[in-house]
């Protein structure tokens, strides 16, 4: 006989009961909790806001037709002396020039630029200021030549000017903000135009479309919301920044007229740097009340870091860098590292323009006992002067092995260089000198038995002034 199963809904009865309460005070509870906004949610320190990256940005350009302005005719009474000529092509040859009369179209203290087609002279560019920039030649397409030169109007004010030659004749087909540059963005063949301008950097790109006469434009910072965007052509790619202290977000030109955000470059972590592998700052120290743009009332800084990452407690770094932080007044920004470690001196001097200081550095080498050191010599441009965005150029550095000849043809020292550099006032000259102090061929005596030769920047390099052999007792 099977035994029959009781049910005790008695027990049931109570059991649901119980359920029932313990869901409704689970829901109280919940209704009870206080709200957390999304803006409220606990961020890992540093870390950017993923969502509000756009992965991808589509650009809308805006088609213009070229301006098909005849350059003018130049008149040989017009011609000074002449500065400089290069020889482009076959047909065109670039020269710049000095007014033989100044007058209010073209002031004194500036060098001027023509280009010679077929035998006929063109007045090209307006006054260049003390640096002016060499005439190029670009291939867009497979058959779209045009010539560029890059002109400065006003405080610092860039502008790229295109033309080309129809018929031995030049006319100006477009003239863009800023220093372009030529680049295959997308990487198809054809190449296309980007420039930078802004103390805030804004980026636009330019498609020449020879077939339609027409330049087409799209700008990225408008189109995106970007507060910063830059090109750079080493990588490719465009950095873009959303909010202010964001770090920039790497991204790619994709020839459906796209901008696609580079996971490849956007994800490189470093979460897993031990302490131990991070640098240490050794030192530092600011200098302020520097001039080394050329703007403002000595509004610039400069800080000197030494870095290291392998001190091995004896005062040796094996691996270590100088690293030269400016900031200008304006708010850039800009960094070099010197290829020395040690302690130093630091000056500034009227070197390369008498509207702004240069950077000069006597570090002491490593390892030396006897007072030896290394030169380097900085020249800073500020946002605009030769680059949409701030840079440094070693005019000197004295760390490589072969002999550094001047501008003449001879050796800038003899030996090696010791302490003492110092900066100079060179008479009936408009900028200063660096005397450098060195142990002469030969040596074998005292550290005080040296040479001391003032060297100069003539435009073209360094140029030995003067040479003296000092003879301490």
């Amino acid at each position: 006989m099977k035994k029959k199963k009781t049910v005790n809904f008695r027990n049931i009865t109570a059991l649901m009961l119980i359920l029932l309460l313990l869901i409704g005070t689970a829901c109280a509870e919940k209704q009870n909790e206080p709200k957390t906004s999304v803006d409220e949610i606990p961020s890992e320190q540093g870390a950017q806001n993923i969502s509000s990256i756009p992965d991808t940005i589509q650009l809308n350009f805006t088609a213009r037709d070229f301006s098909n302005i005849p350059l003018s005719l130049l008149n040989d009474s017009q011609i000074g002396s002449i500065v400089n000529s290069t020889k482009i092509d076959d047909m065109v040859t670039y020269v710049e020039y000095i007014p033989k009369e100044f007058n209010e179209e073209n002031p004194e203290g500036y060098t001027y630029s023509y280009i010679e087609v077929s035998g006929i002279r063109y007045a090209l560019s307006r006054s260049l200021g003390g640096t002016w920039y060499d005439l190029t030649k670009a291939t867009l397409a497979e058959t779209d030549t045009v010539y560029t030169i890059n002109e400065v109007r006003g405080a610092n004010y860039g502008v790229t000017i295109f033309f080309m030659i129809k018929e031995k004749t030049p006319y100006i087909i477009s003239e863009i903000d800023g220093f372009a540059q030529i680049s295959d963005i997308d990487e198809n063949g054809t190449k296309e135009v980007v420039s930078t301008v802004g103390t805030v950097p804004d980026t636009s790109i330019y498609f020449f479309d020879f077939d339609e006469q027409t330049v087409s434009i799209a700008n990225i910072n408008g189109q995106s919301g970007a507060e910063y965007s830059m090109y750079d052509a080493t990588t490719n790619t465009f950095s873009l920044a959303f909010e202010p202290n964001q770090n920039p977000v790497a991204y790619v030109y994709e020839t459906n007229e796209r901008l696609r955000a580079d996971m490849n470059q956007n994800n490189i972590e470093n979460s897993d740097e031990p302490f131990w592998a991070q640098p240490m700052e050794e030192h530092g120290q600011l200098f302020t009340g520097l001039n080394l743009d050329g703007i403002g009332d000595y509004d610039d800084e400069a800080y000197v870091s030494l870095y290291d990452w392998d001190d091995n407690g004896f005062g040796r770094y094996d691996a270590s860098e100088l690293v030269v932080r400016i900031r200008f007044g304006t708010g850039d920004t800009t960094a070099h590292i010197v290829q020395a470690v040690g302690s130093y001196q630091f000056y500034t001097a009227k070197l390369f323009s008498e509207k702004k200081d240069a950077i000069v550095l006597e570090v002491n080498i490593q390892y030396a006992n006897s007072g030896l050191v290394s030169v380097f010599a900085l020249d800073v441009y500020g946002p605009g002067e030769v680059d949409p965005f701030p840079s440094v150029v070693e005019r000197l550095n004295t760390t490589g092995e072969a002999p550094i000849l001047s501008a003449d043809g001879e050796k800038l020292y003899t030996g090696s260089l010791v302490i003492g550099t110092n900066i100079t006032d060179v008479e009936n000259k408009p900028l200063q000198g660096i005397v450098l102090h060195s142990t002469g061929d030969g040596y074998r005596g005292n550290i005080g038995d040296r040479e001391s030769q003032t060297i100069y920047w003539n435009g073209d390099g360094w140029v030995v002034l003067e040479r003296l052999e000092t003879k301490q007792n």
